[in-house]
């Protein structure tokens, strides 16, 4: 298990550093009913996240076994898509972000938060997990490293949620600082302010970095 695991944890990188989940969890704190929506969205992330990497585990564990040291077509196939969508991204980024005058305005998903429902939440994070490619990439790629070590059950559950839960510490902190305190965190308006500010610079150099990383493992195994 912590052989899988080891082979697992650079990818948690991608996720501790991805601004949306955070932003998302800091924006609904400070809204009406703040914690309440923020322990769904958190749920529901750790539960999806979970789900996705273990399907993903599953599929590449029933697959035929690889020959040691080669890489199936197909993976290599989805490292070379994932890595060109996140450059893709990373230049509309680079784009917008280049053409933006005056001071940064939240995206516009970030608008519905005060107002969103707890049920909404649910579909929030289900969506921020999918429809990211850094977030999906990293997910994918740790259930490919995790199933070619073809654990029972029980230890490849275990190991699967130890990364989701590494890999979401980010997110889950401002949210337990704030169980924690027993009140609305202080930090909260400092780092809503901080993120949304650099929300551009951190959106693009993770999607470029993590884009570069995946292309390059693709095309390295075809090579």
């Amino acid at each position: 298990m912590w052989d899988a695991f080891g082979a697992m944890l650079p990818y948690a990188t991608g996720l501790l550093v991805s601004p949306l989940p955070v932003a998302a969890v800091i924006m609904l704190l400070v809204s009406a009913g703040g914690r309440r929506k923020a322990a769904v969205f958190e749920v529901t992330w750790l539960v999806v996240s979970l789900a996705l990497l273990l399907v993903t585990a599953v599929i590449v564990g029933n697959a035929p076994a690889r020959q040691r040291g080669a890489t199936p077509t197909w993976e290599s196939v989805v490292a070379i898509v994932l890595g060109v969508i996140m450059l893709v991204m990373a230049l509309i980024i680079a784009v917008t972000w280049r053409r933006r005058s005056g001071p940064t305005t939240p995206p516009r998903w970030m608008h519905v938060l005060d107002v969103l429902s707890p049920r909404k939440t649910v579909g929030l994070a289900a969506v921020l997990i999918i429809a990211n490619p850094v977030n999906l990439g990293m997910l994918l790629a740790a259930g490919i490293e995790l199933g070619q070590f073809r654990l029972r059950a029980g230890a490849e559950l275990a190991a699967a949620a130890l990364f989701v839960l590494t890999g979401s510490l980010t997110m889950l902190a401002p949210w337990l600082i704030t169980l924690a305190s027993g009140r609305d965190a202080g930090f909260l308006p400092k780092a809503r302010r901080w993120l949304l500010r650099h929300n551009d610079a951190l959106s693009f150099w993770m999607t470029f970095g993590f884009g570069i990383l995946f292309l390059t493992k693709g095309l390295r195994a075809q090579l």
